[in-house]
């Protein structure tokens, strides 16, 4: 009887010469550099009909496998490299703050274009620039709502009054169940 882990054994030991194959070193850096790359950011290499990043493979195989919702990050930063030695594990946010510590972020990169985006702040409801609605609309909404409303009566319905306001169906079902504007509630009536 063969032994599961010689198989998978054979199997990584297949995707680790396939993993040299597909690489070439580069002198003045230490990558391994992917050249059989599909995608435009980061290699990739076909694994039982799937496209899996070249990277993430190179980890698995040479390092430990990867736990789930984790992110396989390059000190180098080089995203075709599939060196091993210049891989490390973390979340999106060290991966973030990786990036900020090298100066590569586009605030640091291109200040000139950024220097207006560092003090803005992000506006939402009634304050944001594209609000199609404000508080005395949200309370007529939530006043003229009908939920029986059909295709045959649709005078309250989510549909009519999103046509009517200018939003997404949707939107209108949220502030009717106070998913959304609920600052706008609040006002109207505080025990809520």
């Amino acid at each position: 009887m063969v032994d599961p882990k010689s198989i998978v054994d054979l199997e990584k030991v297949k995707m680790t010469e396939r993993l040299l194959d597909g690489s070439m070193p580069e002198p003045n850096s230490g990558c391994w550099i992917w050249v059989k790359a599909d995608d435009k950011r980061y290699g990739s290499i076909s694994i039982g009909g799937r496209l899996k990043k070249a990277h993430r493979v190179s980890f698995e195989c040479f390092v430990a496998d990867i736990p789930e919702g984790v992110k396989v990050c390059h000190s180098c930063d080089n995203t075709f490299c599939v060196n091993p030695k210049h891989l490390f594990l973390g979340t999106q946010s060290d991966n973030m703050k990786d990036m900020s510590s090298k100066g590569r972020n586009a605030m640091q990169l291109h200040p000139e274009r950024s220097s207006l985006r560092a003090v803005r702040t992000v506006r939402y409801g009634v304050d944001h620039h594209l609000a199609k609605l404000t508080p005395e609309k949200i309370k007529e909404i939530r006043s003229r709502y009908q939920p029986g409303a059909t295709w045959n009566k649709p005078e309250g319905s989510a549909k009519a009054l999103a046509r009517e306001y200018g939003v997404n169906d949707r939107t209108i079902t949220r502030i009717v169940r106070m998913e959304t504007w609920i600052d706008a509630a609040l006002k109207e009536n505080p025990n809520v």
